[in-house]
């Protein structure tokens, strides 16, 4: 279909009138998560109560925090966001397992290091809980996406939650002044239309005494303060529609509804003087920005994130307010009720005695003691409203607003009465965890297509611009390169999508993770190196977080980068195995020196048993064993002390095997010495013998060189003498 500025804009409008009515709708409920009071303050003070309580507990708003925690703790409480992966291997670089780990480091160090991919997805989850949808999207060709506000999202009626089948939808947004000119002149320009935003950049700048365009785009060009700072912004839709298998985009300006807004800022020049009915609709040629096949697929436009099915309609209003805002009403309702009524029943009533019209004036004498004026006496019993029921009703809302919303956020409060058996514990915890699991899903699933377009946009070649967001995809794509990884390895995490957000144990509750990796210490034994480092990571992330993981596991120590301790240990080991007895000095690490002269000891005690002599091993294990022994008695920490100590008697049971080389040496030494005179003749004569045959193969050797150096000396000759001949 063609599409003109003025049928976008038509369609715009037809989208956000048939919205109007479940939008009225959210403003209650966005009312009562900002903190709207439950009584209206002109009404009160019309009939004179407005002495009465009037608060918003924010208990809505409360409920609502605390169920998105866990969707951002499973966005965030990983060693990654996500997890990339390749199964080809780089000849001439990364194997796959290393290409994968490496692009998974480094695709989240880019993520990380913008920070305001935080910010976008808290307000995401604001909506994604509170309206049951929330929404990024892709204004340019940037990796970075940008929140959008739920109720800026428009789609035709009858529409459903799948984005596979959408042909249409709108986004509203604004740009400002700046932000215009910048797209116009300081990017590349493809697709705007000058004329048409630099009309929509006069209509939004307050009274200039010129209204010439060259002088306006002369002021931006400058930077001059006046139209940047005092400039309304320019309202405008953008409009996608999916045509021959590709999605097109169309940005139109569209008209500032001020019937409900009152003033809306200073008027231009152009605008009061244009301000007509024919003026605001728009020509077919009036669009901002046009242009066509931006892309094939919907996700790599708009990430929609969908808490719950229902109806199915993407314009249904559902999500958490929908289901609390009732009873929070009556609940603030019942709060500013139960507050009145007690600070009444804090006041002494009196009654008026006769016709007595004076004035009231109770007198406090010293402490407790009040007098009561004359004409009116002290009120048996009290008046006030009845404050028990109050909090029994709003009591009993609690626990039926806990089942409503167990699929936000299941309660895991305890049972009133008996303490519960393990096993019932067990089966509550269980069948509380249900609907969790089935969110956490979702919203897994939702991640991945977003984190798999952040790769693919951050991975495309011939990057344009220079923002800061193309910026570091470029250093990302370098740092790849520089590590070996190919683009063939590239390529194939992006047609196979392998790349997926990275599972959480706990379903987003601390508490279950730490449950999680508790009851995994039976399994302890059995796992490899690499399971085991895996293991010990994720104990500290369940408690600590993963940001504490370096700390407790540093990369020096993980890659055995030996410390100024393990150097000095080392330097003992050297002088220990020379006969030179070392000192302990103060500030040594106990353990790092102890650790490291049982290693030593244990290897010279392998060394003999392989046949090595004894005796350099005797000399070092004579010094270092008590030198280690005097380390491992200041080790502070128990169980190191107590595992050192075990080392420290098994090399002891070692030295007594060099011990007893040693001795089984000298023993053949003295057999040697105490030879028969005859037996040390015959090895004289074996000796002479080895040595004249020796001598015999020496000079056969020198023979052979010398005959060898004068046939290459004669052959020379000749070949000099050759050359002359020829030469004549």
């Amino acid at each position: 279909m063609e599409l003109t500025a003025s049928k976008a804009q038509a369609k715009f409008c037809m989208w956000k009138e048939a919205a109007k009515p479940r939008l009225q709708k959210a403003a209650v409920i966005q009312g009562m998560f900002d903190g709207n009071p439950p009584f209206r303050r002109d009404k009160k003070r019309a009939a004179g109560t407005d002495w009465q309580a009037n608060f918003n507990t924010l208990e809505g708003a409360s409920r609502k925090d605390s169920a998105k925690t866990p969707y951002y703790e499973l966005f965030s409480s990983n060693r990654t966001y996500s997890t990339v992966q390749t199964v080809k291997d780089n000849p001439e670089g990364l194997s796959a397992n290393d290409a994968s780990e490496k692009m998974t480091v480094e695709f989240d160090r880019m993520m990380k290091d913008w920070k305001s991919m935080d910010a976008n997805v808290w307000l995401m989850l604001d909506d994604f809980v509170g309206f049951n949808k929330g929404f990024f999207w892709w204004p340019t060709e940037d990796w970075r996406f940008c929140h959008i506000d739920w109720n800026k999202v428009y789609f035709p009626d009858g529409y459903s939650i799948d984005p596979e089948t959408w042909e249409e939808f709108a986004l509203e947004h604004s740009f400002t002044v700046s932000q215009l000119w910048d797209f116009v002149n300081k990017g590349d320009g493809k697709g705007w239309n000058k004329e048409a935003v630099m009309e929509a950049m006069k209509l939004a700048v307050p009274d200039w005494e010129e209204d010439d365009p060259m002088a306006i785009q002369k002021r931006l060009n400058d930077n001059v303060v006046e139209p940047h700072t005092m400039a309304k912004t320019v309202k405008c839709a953008s409009m996608f529609w999916l045509e021959d298998g590709w999605w097109h985009r169309m940005v139109v300006p569209v008209q500032e509804d001020t019937t409900e807004k009152g003033y809306t800022g200073p008027e231009s020049r152009l605008e009061r003087e244009v301000n007509t009915p024919e003026r605001k609709t728009l020509g077919d040629n009036g669009w901002l920005y046009s242009r066509n096949r931006i892309s094939e697929s919907i996700r790599e436009i708009l990430a929609p994130f969908v808490f719950e099915v229902n109806s199915g309609s993407i314009n249904a209003l559902e999500g958490l307010g929908k289901r609390i805002v009732s009873f929070m009403q009556i609940k603030d309702r019942i709060a500013n009720k139960v507050a009145d009524n007690t600070l009444m029943r804090q006041n002494i009533v009196l009654n008026q005695v006769g016709s007595n019209t004076a004035a009231v004036g109770l007198v406090q004498v010293g402490d407790g003691v009040t007098v009561i004026p004359q004409g009116y006496e002290a009120a048996t019993g009290q008046i006030s409203g009845d404050v028990e029921s109050g909090l029994a009703v709003s009591g009993a809302f609690d626990r039926q607003l806990d089942v409503n919303t167990g699929i936000y956020r299941p309660q895991f409060e305890k049972p009133a009465g008996n303490p519960e058996s393990a096993t019932a514990a067990s089966i509550r915890f269980n069948q509380a965890t249900v609907l969790t699991n089935s969110a956490v899903n979702r919203f897994i699933s939702q991640l991945d297509v977003l984190f798999f377009e952040i790769f693919r946009r951050a991975t495309k070649k011939n990057l344009a611009g220079s923002g800061p967001g193309v910026k570091s995809a470029k250093k990302f794509q370098k740092k790849l390169k520089d590590a070996g990884v190919s683009d063939a390895q590239i390529q194939d995490v992006i047609e196979e999508c392998a790349v997926v957000a990275t599972r959480s144990i706990g379903n987003g509750s601390p508490v279950m993770k730490q449950q999680a990796v508790n009851s995994l210490n039976p399994m302890v034994p059995f796992m490899g190196q690499r399971g085991l480092e895996n293991y010990q990571q994720d104990y500290v992330a369940a408690f600590a977080g993963y940001e504490k993981v370096s700390r407790y596991f540093p990369e020096e120590d993980r890659n055995n980068i030996p410390t100024n301790d393990d150097w000095q240990a080392t330097r003992e080991n050297n002088d220990m195995q020379q006969g030179a007895p070392p000192l302990i000095a103060e500030g040594q690490d106990h353990e790092v020196h102890a650790l490291r002269h049982l290693q030593a000891g244990i290897h010279a005690v392998q060394a003999v048993e392989q046949g090595a002599d004894p005796t350099s091993a005797a000399i070092f294990l004579q010094l270092a064993i008590p030198h280690t022994a005097e380390h491992v008695s200041q080790i502070a920490r128990p169980t190191v002390q107590q595992q050192m100590a075990q080392g420290l008697q098994q090399l002891e049971q070692g030295s007594r095997v060099v011990q007893q080389a040693v001795a089984e040496q000298q023993q053949q030494q003295q057999q040697a010495q105490q030879l028969s005179f005859e037996q040390q003749l015959q090895m004289q004569e074996v000796q002479s013998k080895m040595q004249e045959r020796d001598m015999k193969t020496q000079q056969q050797l020198q023979h052979k060189q010398a005959k060898f150096e004068q046939d290459v000396t004669q052959k020379a000759v000749r070949f000099q003498q050759d050359t002359l001949t020829q030469g004549q």
